[in-house]
């Protein structure tokens, strides 16, 4: 069962993004020399996981929607 607590804590959590693009231009910029390749996989693993994140957070939305605890 999804409340409203749940929904906060998953928007919580897709706001991680902000400190996960800063930890990879960090990396680039300061880390140990990274490749293409490595900055891409980088890049596109984190889109990926956003991407799930983001799914889940709509989905809880809409469940909350739905049971009509937010309107």
């Amino acid at each position: 069962m999804t409340d409203r607590f749940d929904l906060e804590s998953q928007i919580m959590s897709c706001w991680q993004v902000t400190t996960d693009l800063s930890d990879v231009a960090e990396a680039i910029l300061d880390g140990p020399e990274m490749t293409q390749d490595e900055i891409a996989n980088a890049l596109i693993g984190m889109q990926k996981l956003y991407d799930i994140k983001f799914n889940k957070l709509y989905q809880q939305f809409e469940q909350l929607v739905n049971d009509g605890k937010i309107k």
